[in-house]
């Protein structure tokens, strides 16, 4: 009996060096969120996981995986929005590592937030006392 992991591994390395749009890392956190939406919200296999939800969900990973460098990794990848997200997440489906549900499309990830300023934000650092000018010299 063959391992269904190791087969969509080589199917997703087959993906990332056939397309060149994304590296294989970048396939595995749609599958890592896809997860934590599964866990976060107890959903079954079953019910629908939309475009925001696995958005949300793979920023999030980034966040706590990677903190203030998960922008700079993101567009290592070629990923500076969430209209990117549709993208990755489509290349599975066309490669049939994903499947749809009714009434999905591509456009559902276009712009539903600011990807980098969320992940920027919380490392953006504020000056501490802003009322205090510096010294002149």
């Amino acid at each position: 009996m063959s391992n269904p992991d190791k087969e969509i591994m080589q199917r997703i390395d087959e993906l990332a060096s056939t397309t060149g749009s994304f590296p294989v890392p970048a396939y595995y956190l749609v599958f890592d969120a896809l997860n934590k939406c599964l866990l976060d919200h107890k959903k079954t296999r079953l019910e629908p996981i939309g475009a925001r939800e696995l958005s949300q969900a793979m920023a999030d990973i980034l966040m706590d995986g990677f903190g203030p460098f998960a922008s700079h990794l993101l567009q290592k990848w070629g990923i500076r929005s969430t209209n990117d997200f549709g993208r990755l997440v489509y290349e599975l489906v066309d490669a049939r590592l994903l499947a749809l549900n009714e009434g999905d499309a591509i456009e559902d990830f276009n712009d539903l937030f600011p990807l980098m300023d969320f992940l920027n934000e919380p490392f953006t650092a504020e000056p501490p006392y802003p009322d205090i000018q510096p010294i002149a010299r």
